[in-house]
C-alpha cells in the first residue's frame, strides 16, 4: 500500500513539472524564440575551427646589407618604390610558412628578385637606429614565430631585408608629382575651373594681399623644384674680401642651372651650418651688389648700381656689359626674392618702369636720376626759360652732338632737356636693362612681376620704405618671461638688467645700427615675425641666426661697456660666425 502511493506520488510530481514546463515555455516563447534560433544557427559557426588576424607594420629595405633604421627621406623613397612601410594583415594559419611568404611577397611584388629575405628589429636600446637579425627557425618565418614573447617583437616595426640582392627604388607603383591631377576644382574668386594641383598656383593671381600672393608663388615654385638637385654654394670665411666676391660672381655666372632648385650654403672656415648660413650668404650677396664690390674690374670698384637713393640706375660701364655683369645682378636679384631674402633698394622709378615693359617715353624722368653730376649740370642749364651764355650753348650743343642730338636753340629748348635726360637715364641703360631682365627670367619669377605688377614694389622696393625705426624691432622682441627664468643659471635680476640695456641701444640707435644688428640677429636684413632674446653666462654678445636668437652676457652692469662690445660683435657679421 505505501508501495503504491510512493508511486503515485511521484508520478504526480512529474505530471506538474511538466505541466510547469509547458507553461513557462508557452507565456516566454515570444521572448526566447530569438534567442532559440540564433542559438540553432550558431551552433554549426561553433563546430568549426575559429579564424583569427594578425595584423602589423613591415619595412621592406632595398640594400641586402642595410644595418640601420632609414631615414624619414629614405623611407618616403623607398614607399615611392613600391617598398617602405606598410601595415600586412595575415589570416588562415599561423604556422605555416609558406603562407608567411606568400603574403609578405604580396605586398612587396620586387622582393621576389631579392633571392629570399631576412626580417630585423631595432636594438634595444633608447633611440637606437641600428637593426638586428631576428634568426630564422628551421622551417622558415611565420606568425607563431613572430608573436613568440621570447623574440621580443611587440608592437615594433619589423624591416624586411633582401638575402642576395639589392632591391630597385624607382619610382613605379606611385605617379609623378607632375602627373597627380585630381578632380578639377572651382576657384572661389574667379568661378573657373582649374586641375587640382594648378588651383593654389592660381590662386595667388586673385590673393588681395601682394605680400601673400608673392609669398604664394615663390613656396608653388620651390615646392615644384623640392625633389631637383640641391644648388650648393660654397665660399671660404678665410680668404681675402677680393676672393670671396670671385666666389659669388662665379657662381652667378654659371649658365644652365636650374635656379629654383632647393639651395645649401657651406662657409669653409666656419662652424655655423644651418639656414643662418644661407641668410648671412644672401646678405652678403646683396651688400655687394647694393654698394659695390672690391675687385677692381674697372678704375673706383665695381659698383654695378650709381647715384642717390630712390634714383640709381645701372653703370654705363662697358666692361660691365661686356662681362654679362648685369646677368649676374638679375640673377642675385632673383635668387634673393626667390628664397625671401633681401631686394634691391632705392632703384629709380623710371628704370623700374622700363625694366617691366614700360615705355620709354611714358617715363618719369628726375634730374637725379642722371648719376653723371657733369652731365647733369650741363641738362639743368636748360631749364627755366632765362638766356644761355655762349659757354653754357658750347657745353650743351657738344653733348647734344655727341648723341646724334641737334644743338641747342630757342625753340628746342625744352624738347631737348627731355631728350638728352632721357638719353642720359634709360638710352644708355637700355642694354643694361636687358641683360638685368634675363637674369631674373631665369629665376622663373618674371611671371608673378608682369602678372602682379603690385608685387614690384616688394623686389625693388623705396629706400625710405627699407627704413628701420626702433619700433620696428621693438614691437617683434620676444622677451624672456619668468617661467623661463626659473630653469636658467642667470638670475632675474640680471636678466631684467640686459633686456633693459638691449631697449635703450635700440631706441638710441640709427636705421643703419638697427639693419646691421637684424642682419646679425637673423643673418640677413629682413626683419621675421619674431626676434628671441635670451640672457646667459657668456664673454660677448651672440647669436643663434638659425633661431633668429640674440644671446647676451648677463656679466654687464654698465651701457657704455655694453655699447662698446655690442657694436664689435654687430660689425663682425660681414666676417662670419663666432668670430668675435
Amino acid at each position: 500500500m505505501a508501495a503504491s502511493n510512493s508511486a503515485l506520488s511521484k508520478l504526480l510530481r512529474d505530471a506538474a513539472d511538466q505541466l510547469e514546463s509547458f507553461e513557462v515555455a508557452r507565456l516566454f516563447s515570444p521572448y526566447s524564440r530569438g534567442r532559440g534560433f540564433a542559438r540553432r544557427s550558431s551552433l554549426p559557426v561553433m563546430s568549426r575551427s575559429v579564424s583569427c588576424s594578425f595584423t602589423h607594420a613591415f619595412c621592406c629595405l632595398d640594400d641586402k646589407n642595410a644595418e640601420l633604421v632609414p631615414t624619414r627621406c629614405a623611407k618616403d623613397q623607398l614607399f615611392s618604390a613600391g617598398l617602405g612601410e606598410k601595415r600586412i594583415t595575415f589570416r588562415g594559419c599561423h604556422t605555416d610558412p609558406q603562407k608567411f611568404k606568400d603574403v609578405i611577397m604580396e605586398a612587396f611584388p620586387k622582393l621576389r628578385h631579392g633571392g629570399g629575405f631576412e626580417l630585423l628589429k631595432i636594438s634595444g636600446q633608447t633611440r637606437s637606429r641600428t637593426l638586428n637579425l631576428i634568426p630564422c627557425p628551421n622551417e622558415g618565418y611565420h606568425v607563431k614565430y613572430l608573436k613568440d614573447p621570447q623574440n621580443q617583437i611587440g608592437h615594433a616595426t619589423i624591416f624586411i631585408r633582401p638575402l642576395q640582392r639589392n632591391l630597385e627604388v624607382e619610382m613605379t607603383s606611385m605617379p609623378n608629382r607632375d602627373e597627380w591631377i585630381g578632380p578639377p576644382q572651382k576657384c572661389v574668386e574667379c568661378g573657373d575651373e582649374f586641375p587640382f594641383t594648378d588651383i593654389k598656383s592660381h590662386n595667388w593671381k586673385f590673393e588681395p594681399d601682394s605680400v601673400e600672393a608673392s609669398k604664394k608663388y615663390r613656396e608653388k615654385l620651390l615646392q615644384k623644384n623640392e625633389m631637383s638637385p640641391v644648388l650648393h654654394f660654397q665660399m671660404d670665411m678665410r680668404d681675402s674680401p677680393e676672393d670671396r666676391e670671385r666666389a659669388i660672381l662665379t657662381f652667378y655666372k654659371k649658365a644652365n642651372v636650374e635656379w629654383a632648385c632647393p639651395f645649401k650654403c657651406t662657409l669653409h672656415g666656419d662652424p655655423a651650418i644651418g639656414d643662418g648660413v644661407t641668410r648671412h650668404v644672401f646678405a652678403t650677396v646683396m651688400s655687394k651688389l647694393q654698394h659695390g664690390f672690391e675687385l677692381q674690374l674697372v678704375p673706383g670698384g665695381t659698383l654695378l648700381f650709381e647715384g642717390e637713393k630712390d634714383h640709381m640706375i645701372p653703370s654705363t660701364s662697358q666692361c660691365f656689359l661686356d662681362s654679362d655683369l648685369f646677368v649676374v645682378a638679375g640673377r642675385m636679384i632673383g635668387h634673393s626674392f626667390l628664397h625671401g631674402g633681401p631686394c634691391l633698394t632705392g632703384l629709380s622709378p623710371a628704370i623700374v618702369h622700363v625694366l617691366f615693359g614700360g615705355s620709354p617715353e611714358t617715363a618719369t624722368i628726375d634730374i637725379l636720376d642722371c648719376a653723371d653730376v657733369d652731365i647733369r649740370q650741363i641738362i639743368k642749364k636748360l631749364e627755366g626759360t632765362g638766356d644761355l651764355s655762349t659757354e653754357e650753348k658750347s657745353a650743351i650743343t657738344d653733348l647734344a652732338l655727341s648723341w646724334d642730338l641737334p644743338a641747342v636753340t630757342s625753340e628746342n629748348r625744352r624738347w631737348l632737356h627731355d631728350k638728352l635726360l632721357m638719353q642720359a637715364v634709360l638710352e644708355r641703360t637700355s642694354k643694361q636693362l636687358k641683360q638685368l631682365r634675363l637674369g631674373m627670367k631665369e629665376m622663373l619669377i618674371w611671371p608673378l612681376l608682369t602678372e602682379r605688377k603690385d608685387t614690384i614694389p616688394l623686389l625693388f622696393p623705396r629706400t625710405s620704405d627699407a627704413l628701420y625705426t626702433p619700433k620696428m624691432l621693438l614691437e617683434r622682441i620676444c622677451w624672456p618671461d619668468e617661467d623661463e627664468n626659473e630653469d636658467s643659471e642667470v638670475s632675474l635680476e640680471d636678466t631684467c638688467r640686459l633686456t633693459g640695456l638691449l631697449r635703450t641701444f635700440i631706441e638710441n640707435s640709427s636705421s643703419n645700427i638697427l639693419r646691421s644688428l637684424t642682419e646679425f640677429w637673423t643673418g640677413w636684413d629682413v626683419l621675421p615675425r619674431s626676434l628671441v632674446v635670451e640672457v646667459v653666462d657668456g664673454n660677448l654678445p651672440k647669436s643663434s641666426t638659425c633661431y633668429q636668437t640674440l644671446k647676451l652676457p648677463s656679466h654687464y652692469r654698465d651701457y657704455a661697456a655694453f655699447e662698446r662690445d655690442f657694436l664689435a660683435a654687430i660689425c663682425s657679421r660681414d666676417y662670419g660666425f663666432g668670430l668675435v
